[in-house]
């Protein structure tokens, strides 16, 4: 498929690509939102440590257990990386 000129895909934030993981690695086929809690709808310490090292993979930087366990929604996780996240 082609683009024209000018056009550009839509930029992908951060928390985008967080709530992203966490869909993909929870598996349950239903979409959730940036304020959805990880662990409210499935998610526990095994799909944590999947969803680390894929956020580690795409993001480029260092996320630890303890942040996903401290900032439970993709918005919350997205503001804890700040800076170190472009």
């Amino acid at each position: 498929m082609s683009t024209s000129v000018g056009e550009h895909p839509a930029p992908v934030t951060v928390t985008d690509q967080i709530v992203e993981i966490f869909a993909e690695v929870i598996g349950t086929g239903e979409p959730i939102d940036a304020d959805t809690d990880f662990f409210e709808v499935g998610g526990d310490s095994i799909l944590a440590a999947k969803a680390v090292v894929r956020l580690r993979r795409r993001l480029g930087t260092t996320v630890s257990m303890r942040e996903v366990f401290t900032a439970r929604t993709a918005a919350a996780l997205a503001s804890a990386l700040g800076q170190r996240v472009d």
